[in-house]
């Protein structure tokens, strides 16, 4: 989420699904880069990183 970005980043990392209900993605992404924050990004998934596609939660894992 976008307030996550209120706060100083060491070493962070993250991930967001591209379905991901609770977040603007294109929002949080431009964020993350501004902040140089690795992001990985998952089409298809959740806030969960789940897509519904069991082998593709597994490759995710």
């Amino acid at each position: 989420m976008k307030y996550t970005y209120n706060f100083a980043h060491r070493d962070a990392i993250a991930f967001i699904g591209t379905s991901d209900p609770w977040s603007i993605v294109p929002e949080v992404q431009a964020l993350s880069q501004k902040q140089q924050v690795p992001m990985y990004t998952y089409e298809n998934a959740n806030h969960s990183l789940e897509t519904g596609d069991t082998l593709e939660n597994l490759k995710i894992l």
